[in-house]
C-alpha cells in the first residue's frame, strides 16, 4: 500500500517552486548560486522554513544529470578546480557555460516539482 503524500513536502514543493520560478523570470542575484537566490527570495517573503526548503531542494540535485556530487555546490563545469573553488573563483556563476549548467538545474528542479504535483 503506498503511502500517503506528506503535507509538509507539499508546503516545501510549493514555497520553492514560486522562488524558483521568480529566479527564471529573472530575479537573480548574480553573485549566489540557485540556494543563496531561493533564501534571499523567501527571506523577502517572510518565509522562515528558508532552511527547510534549500535542504528539501538539495535532496533532488543527485537526480539531476549534472549533478557534481557535491550537495552544497551541485554545479561543476572546470575540470580543474574543485565544484567548491569554481564557485568561489567565479564572479558571476550564472554567466558562460556555468551558468548555462546552473540555469539547467534550476529547469530541472522546476521540472521535477511540477511532475509531483500532477
Amino acid at each position: 500500500m503506498a503511502s500517503a503524500p506528506n503535507p509538509y513536502h507539499a508546503i516545501l514543493d510549493g514555497a520553492l517552486l514560486s522562488a524558483l520560478e521568480s529566479i527564471l523570470d529573472g530575479t537573480i542575484d548574480t553573485a549566489m548560486g540557485i540556494c543563496g537566490n531561493v533564501r534571499k527570495i523567501l527571506w523577502h517573503r517572510n518565509f522562515e522554513w528558508r532552511d527547510e526548503v534549500v535542504q528539501h531542494m538539495s535532496g533532488m540535485f543527485p537526480e539531476w544529470e549534472g549533478y557534481s556530487g557535491d550537495p552544497v555546490y551541485p554545479v561543476y563545469t572546470d575540470k580543474i578546480l574543485s565544484p567548491h573553488g569554481q564557485y568561489n573563483h567565479t564572479p558571476d556563476v550564472w554567466a558562460g557555460e556555468y551558468g548555462d549548467a546552473r540555469r539547467d538545474l534550476l529547469c530541472f528542479l522546476i521540472a521535477t516539482i511540477r511532475q509531483r504535483g500532477e
